[in-house]
């Protein structure tokens, strides 16, 4: 016994498949950026160079102002030792001459 097999549809070609295949990427891919629209956008966006630049740069910035609130801080403390220095300044003479006067030696 033979059988026969009926096709509903005509075999494609491979060229055939190819282009039905490529028709269909092609609308699938309609709704994506393209690389040019891709270029365009990134362009908008800094780069590594200019992060890195800008980071650089805000680096040094932060680097000056706490130089600056170092040495704030600095003059503050010398001008507090500074006061208490000069408020027992006279210490040592007023020591020696009370001990003349209750008669210590050294």
């Amino acid at each position: 016994m033979t059988t026969h097999i009926k096709m509903s549809q005509p075999v494609l070609t491979e060229s055939a498949v190819r282009k039905i295949v490529r028709g269909e990427l092609q609308r699938e891919l309609k709704g994506y950026v393209g690389r040019r629209e891709l270029k365009q956008i990134l362009s908008n966006y800094p780069t590594k160079a200019d992060l890195k630049r800008e980071f650089a740069a805000s680096e040094k910035r932060l680097s000056q102002e706490l130089t600056r609130h170092v040495n704030a801080i600095l003059d503050e403390s010398r001008r507090i030792t500074g006061a208490v220095d000069e408020k027992y300044n006279n210490i040592p003479d007023r020591v020696t001459k009370l001990e003349l006067t209750v008669g210590i030696e050294r």
